[in-house]
């Protein structure tokens, strides 16, 4: 059973208790989501309680219309679970914020501005992590936080510590934030979530590492509080800047191979539909019947079904486009591209034509990640959540919308 914020329990009702039903687990998690029920009509609360200790929502805070669910029993009223998701308006969080609003939440968008395309039956809420002013406000009457807000890697753990305050002030017991599989650093073979680091870790994954720890202590500081932290591996799909549209351009511009044993280290990829799905079911967990098993903080890596070499994920991109099999780079090549690379792009820089294709070559770092022999394991979170992330590589890029990419300014 889920429990009940002190806040928004209605005393002086006799009513007996429900009597003790055998539910499927999805049953379950309707009945959560859906927790805070007020009985406005019970005869014993009219006979000992005034109309007046009812609380209710500010307009400003009510769902649309539509959005609350009405049970087939007409003196109960119920208010679905509200959940707030920072960074609504990036990659991740806006289809994460779309899943949960078909999921059946009732989603608050928390951005710095009004993102463009909007969840269907979301609303809005100005949400700033470096003012924490409007961090309090987009947290209130809020029962889930979903923290997908991602920015420079210097203000993350501020950020974060404005989050935490902030939750704490406002009762929220309920965190999903993402990490990054970035973490593990320069670790190899098989990892699962309890694994310690490798070097290098660049800034971004000492980032991430400490806002894993900050919200674990914050979870440590109440036994009310459960935080998942997913790690996702490599994210792709339509939107994706970095891993379709960035490589799109790369492959359609000639300024991409594949590089030998460089290139044969495993890409753990998942795409953002899964999850997003993924995220769904972390929801569920945390205010379904079953959260009272989790522990305080769970880490959980996540990753789709395959995890193609580089050399063969980049092929597969390059079919995806029409384009003809990419050629093998030697590694004199590649050292040459890399070096003819930096002047190219500072001629772009100063409208000085050069080819694309030039400046568009691998950088160490990537080659690094390219060639890194890692395997992460996903299981902990399909035994965990329930959910299998189910597209396949070439489903994926079906779906990623490739033929409308690869336009636009040289990256």
């Amino acid at each position: 059973m889920v429990r009940m914020r002190p806040r928004r329990r209605i005393s002086g009702c006799s009513c007996p208790p429900r009597a003790r039903l055998s539910l499927s687990r999805r049953a379950m998690v309707a009945m959560a989501r859906v927790s805070r029920v007020c009985f406005v009509t019970c005869p014993s609360r009219q006979k000992n309680s005034p109309a007046t200790s009812v609380p209710s929502l500010s307009r400003s805070m009510r769902p649309p219309e539509g959005a609350r669910a009405a049970s087939e029993t007409p003196h109960v009223t119920m208010r679905r679970q509200t959940v707030l998701v920072t960074g609504a308006g990036g990659f991740i969080g806006s289809h994460v914020a779309r899943a949960l609003a078909r999921g059946g939440y009732f989603v608050r968008a928390g951005t710095r501005r009004r993102p463009d395309d909007l969840a269907a039956g979301a609303e809005w809420a100005p949400c700033d992590l470096d003012v924490p002013a409007q961090v309090a406000a987009a947290l209130e009457d809020v029962d889930l936080v979903v923290h997908a807000a991602y920015g420079d890697e210097g203000a993350m753990v501020r950020q974060g510590e404005n989050l935490a305050a902030a939750m704490a002030a406002n009762g929220v017991v309920n965190l999903l934030a993402f990490s990054s599989i970035a973490i593990y650093g320069g670790r190899t073979g098989v990892i699962v979530e309890d694994d310690e680091p490798a070097p290098p870790l660049g800034g971004y994954a000492r980032a991430k590492r400490t806002c894993e720890a900050l919200f674990r202590h914050w979870a440590a500081e109440s036994p009310e509080r459960r935080v998942i932290a997913l790690r996702p591996g490599i994210v792709y799909g339509a939107g994706s800047k970095l891993w379709i549209d960035k490589m799109a351009r790369r492959i359609l511009s000639g300024g991409w191979g594949v590089f030998g044993r460089q290139g044969e280290g495993r890409a753990a990829l998942i795409h953002i539909d899964d999850l997003a799905e993924q995220c769904l079911a972390a929801v569920e967990r945390l205010v379904g019947a079953e959260r009272a098993s989790l522990a305080a903080f769970e880490p959980l890596n996540c990753v789709g079904p395959e995890c193609p070499r580089w050399n063969d994920y980049f092929q597969a991109l390059a079919r995806a486009l029409d384009q003809e099999p990419l050629r093998r780079w030697s590694p004199v090549e590649l050292v040459a591209r890399q070096m003819l690379a930096l002047p190219a792009k500072a001629s772009g820089r100063l409208g000085v034509s050069a080819p694309l294709g030039l400046a568009l070559a691998p950088l160490p770092g990537e080659l690094a990640l390219f060639g890194l022999d890692v395997e992460i394991s996903g299981d902990k979170a399909r035994r965990l959540l329930g959910y299998n992330p189910r597209l396949s590589l070439r489903e994926g890029l079906e779906k990623s919308d490739l033929r409308a990419t690869g336009q636009g300014q040289p990256l």
